[in-house]
Parts: C-alpha cells; sequence; structure tokens
C-alpha cells in the first residue's frame, strides 16, 4: 500500500495525531524535500516517484500566504492530478475539482481532514489494498448502510451479509464486537428491520 504525503506549514496539527502511523504517512512542512521549484514558478518537478504516494495533501491558503504560490501550484496539479489534495480553512471542498478540462484534482476543506484523518488512515489500513478517500467527502456510515441493502437486493444471504465488507466497516465504526449480544440481536434480524436498526446507530 502506497504512502500519503501531508505538507503543511503547521505541522503540529498532525503530528500527534499521525504518530503511530509513521510507517504510512509523509509529514513536512518544507515542500522543497519533495519538490524542485522556483520561486517565481516557472517550474516544479517532483523529487519523488509519482507511485510511491496515493495521495499528496498541501495547505494551500486562500488568504495569499501559502507555502507555494498559485503558480507553483498549478504546475503540481499537471503533476499529481486527482492524486493531489489541497486543504485549508475556507476552501471550496471538492471530490473532483474540474476548474478546467484535463486539469482535475481535489479540495478539502481542513476542519474534515482534522476531524477524519486518524479514521481515514486506519479503516484504510484496515483493508489494506488501497486509501479510502470518499471518508472526506461523504457521509461514511450511511455509504455502508446503503451498500448492505444492495447486497441485500442481490438476494445475499443473512450469514455473507454478516462477512460482508461493508457489514464489517459498519461494525468496526460502532464498536460492535462479534461475540456481543448486540451482535447477535442484530444477526436475528432481516431485511428492512435490520437496516432499520443499522440506521438507528446513526
Amino acid at each position: 500500500m502506497k504512502k500519503i504525503l501531508i505538507i503543511d506549514d503547521n505541522i503540529d496539527r498532525w503530528s500527534a495525531k499521525i504518530s503511530p502511523f509513521v510507517n504510512n504517512v509523509s509529514l513536512t512542512q518544507d515542500p522543497s524535500e519533495f519538490f524542485d521549484y522556483d520561486k517565481a514558478g516557472n517550474f516544479c518537478n517532483l523529487k519523488f516517484e509519482k507511485n510511491d504516494y496515493e495521495y499528496v495533501f498541501i495547505h494551500h491558503s486562500q488568504s495569499g500566504d501559502s507555502l507555494l504560490p498559485s503558480s507553483l501550484i498549478d504546475l503540481i496539479k499537471n503533476h499529481l492530478g486527482l492524486n493531489l489534495i489541497l486543504f485549508s480553512g475556507n476552501i471550496e471542498q471538492s471530490f473532483e475539482n474540474k476548474e478546467r478540462e484535463n486539469f482535475y484534482f481535489r479540495s478539502l476543506r481542513r476542519s474534515a481532514m482534522q476531524d477524519n484523518i486518524v479514521f481515514f488512515i486506519k479503516e484504510s489500513l484496515k483493508d489494506g489494498d488501497c486509501w479510502d478517500i470518499e471518508i472526506f467527502y461523504y457521509e461514511y456510515t450511511s455509504r455502508q448502510i446503503g451498500k448492505i441493502i444492495l447486497l441485500q437486493d442481490e438476494g445475499i444471504t443473512n450469514e455473507d451479509l454478516f462477512t460482508s465488507k461493508p457489514m464489517d466497516k459498519f461494525l468496526r465504526l460502532k464498536g460492535i464486537e462479534r461475540n456481543s449480544t448486540l451482535f447477535d440481536d442484530l444477526y436475528r434480524t432481516t431485511g428492512a428491520e435490520l437496516i432499520h436498526k443499522l440506521r438507528n446507530f446513526q
């Protein structure tokens, strides 16, 4: 599984959160560690292989005091595309920012990133195959319930349903142990009644 990279002028806001995950997350306040550029914005090249990082998060202030000027950010967009996620306190949040054709990137409010970064890392590492970036953008519990409904519609058995990935994610998110009476109660429930009970956990 590839690493993720966070570039921010205030790394203190991330240090404690990511300290258990240093093998999976790189953190710096010095963009020159990862990019070769001139400050005038004439060129910008990667100092790393693009495939080394699944996502690169860069703090890009809308107040004009960013680590990197917008001209350099535009060059980085060309290199990284949707693997680039700009974040800021008042940035417009977009899962796929298509400000012009073939010039896509993602943007994220800093509060959403701060609130969910640990859950994002833990959940992605539990799956172990890819980073679940949608955690930052969509209501995670509702998405898992939606996937469970689709499995029900396909006629999956209750036994298979409760070993499915969406159900496993839901149970982990809600802290429901498989050897608990709460789990036993859910397992005995099927159809619309099960969905009703799952939604009541929200």
